[in-house]
């Protein structure tokens, strides 16, 4: 009798240790699975705004089929008229440490609200650089008007939400 209850702690204690690892992974990540018309299967962390002001604001939210990572932002108000793919220009950051990143243009998107969502490729070689910096400020260039968003109250917000990404590689 006492063995059965010495290995029914066992386990529970074994379960309790695995379910608070897993949990510990998933702390403060809202990660949303995502299956495209083609099956493709993709994880999505929702835009959160990191940079408000009365007149614009900016959101970001983070896409991974874990092989590659895209930056997802939504500038508003949007600054003028519908614009063409081949317009949009590469996305400059400027991190804490004052390094400079490139992210390639991938796509955008538009919606009936008269917002829209432009997608920037994370090279595989800037994730690590972007795991362990804050973001300072985000020079996003479109074909209707440049914009600098200096972020002063969320500059780690992207950087969480990688790492929250990368755990769930670790993880599933």
């Amino acid at each position: 009798m006492f063995f059965m209850k010495f290995l029914i702690c066992a386990v529970y204690i074994s379960l309790s240790l695995s379910l608070h690892s897993f949990c510990q992974a998933q702390e403060g990540c809202k990660i949303t699975k995502y299956i495209s018309p083609d099956g493709s299967l993709y994880f999505v962390v929702p835009h959160d705004t990191i940079y408000y002001t009365k007149e614009s604001r900016l959101k970001a939210g983070l896409i991974t089929d874990k092989e590659n990572y895209f930056l997802s932002l939504v500038p508003f108000p949007r600054p003028g008229s519908i614009g063409h793919r081949k317009e949009y220009a590469d996305l400059n950051v400027t991190l804490a440490n004052k390094a400079e990143l490139k992210m390639k243009f991938f796509d955008v998107r538009f919606t009936k609200d008269s917002t829209y969502t432009i997608s920037y490729l994370i090279d595989k070689k800037l994730l690590d650089t972007l795991t362990h910096n804050e973001i300072e400020s985000i020079y996003l260039k479109s074909p209707f008007k440049d914009k600098q968003y200096r972020l002063i109250l969320h500059r780690d917000l992207i950087r969480e939400h990688l790492a929250c990404l990368q755990k769930l590689k670790d993880v599933q």
